[in-house]
């Protein structure tokens, strides 16, 4: 992905579609394009760009009529892929840890959402917030999910992910939790989560066709 995004630097004289690097996976229907941790230096690469912003939305384009739904997996902070991936986009899901410090930083994001609208021009919108990592044995946990709900209102999806170990052990082996270990609590909440995202997708006439 690294090459994807930094390639089309003046005096480099390549071009990559995405296409190229997308490779199936052991789930049926779902298409992956990978990337590595050298991804991080493409914010040093661009940085210096004109229309940096719009570097993977150039990228995604031709592949939006390949595939129903593209989910593009932002890093944890706002810096440049973060904002390349809000300028190729139309909607957002955002997780919130149901931390003290997660709910804060959620004030950051919304100032940027807010930009890119209203600064750039780009209809992004969010779709809904997932909180995560939930313990509902702790008052601190059920305190900080409610505030969530408080703040972000019907934007809030039903489905809380519970802290689980198996999404864990899944993370650290590189597979699907519906691959490694698909009647755990977690891969049960994140078919919910998925459910409540189609189930949206239809009221609100988002929904892809299907022929």
């Amino acid at each position: 992905m690294y090459n994807i995004l930094v390639e089309d630097a003046p005096g480099n004289g390549q071009s990559t579609d995405l296409a190229s690097i997308v490779v199936p996976t052991n789930v049926p229907n779902l298409e992956l394009a990978p990337s590595s941790i050298d991804l991080a230096a493409a914010e040093l690469e661009l940085s210096s760009r004109i229309g940096r912003e719009n570097t993977l939305r150039k990228k995604v384009a031709p592949l939006r009529e390949r595939f129903d739904y593209i989910i593009i997996d932002s890093p944890p902070s706002l810096g440049l892929l973060t904002l390349n991936a809000l300028f190729a986009c139309t909607e957002v899901i955002i997780p919130i840890q149901t931390h003290y410090y997660a709910l804060l930083g959620m004030r950051q994001l919304l100032r940027t959402l807010k930009a890119v609208r209203e600064e750039a021009g780009h209809e992004v919108e969010i779709a809904g917030v997932v909180p995560t990592m939930y313990d509902a044995r702790t008052s601190v946990g059920k305190e900080i999910l409610q505030g969530i709900r408080d703040y972000f209102g019907e934007k809030v999806f039903t489905s809380a992910i519970h802290f689980n170990i198996k999404l864990v052990e899944s993370s650290m082996i590189g597979v699907p939790v519906f691959v490694h270990q698909p009647s755990s609590r977690g891969a049960a909440e994140y078919m919910s989560l998925a459910k409540e995202v189609m189930a949206l997708e239809q009221k609100t006439g988002r929904a892809p066709a299907r022929n």
